[in-house]
C-alpha cells in the first residue's frame, strides 16, 4: 500500500461524484463560499502496520473525509442532502471494484 496512492484513491472517488477538494491541510473551518457546496476535506487517522518484509509492508490506513454543503435557510433540507452525499460517497468508496484497481489500495473498508 502507499500512502500517498490512499489519498489519490480517496480524490479520485470523491471528484468523480462532483465533490470539490479543499486542499488546505490544517484548516477546514475557512472554506470559501465558492466552493463549499460539496466541498470536502481529508484528513489521514494514525496508521497501524500489521506486517512487513524485504518486499511489502503491510499497513491499514485510516481516512476522515468531511462533507460540505450550503446551509442557505433550511438547514434541515441541507442536513438531508448531506446524509444523502455521505451515504453515496460511502457506497462508492467501499465498493470492492473501485476500491481494487490499483496497487495502492487493496480494498476498503467502512468503520
Amino acid at each position: 500500500m502507499s500512502l500517498t496512492g490512499v489519498l489519490g484513491y480517496f480524490r479520485t472517488r470523491l471528484n468523480a461524484l462532483g465533490h470539490k477538494e479543499w486542499t488546505d491541510a490544517l484548516n477546514f473551518s475557512n472554506i470559501p463560499e465558492t466552493i463549499i457546496d460539496r466541498a470536502y476535506h481529508l484528513d489521514f487517522n494514525p496508521t497501524i502496520g500489521n506486517s512487513i518484509n524485504q518486499n511489502h509492508i503491510d499497513m491499514n490506513q485510516g481516512v476522515t473525509v468531511r462533507l460540505f454543503v450550503k446551509g442557505y435557510k433550511n438547514t434541515g433540507e441541507a442536513r438531508d442532502r448531506l446524509i444523502s452525499l455521505a451515504q453515496e460517497v460511502i457506497c462508492d468508496i467501499i465498493n470492492p471494484v473501485n476500491s481494487t484497481v490499483g496497487p495502492e489500495v487493496k480494498g476498503t473498508g467502512f468503520s
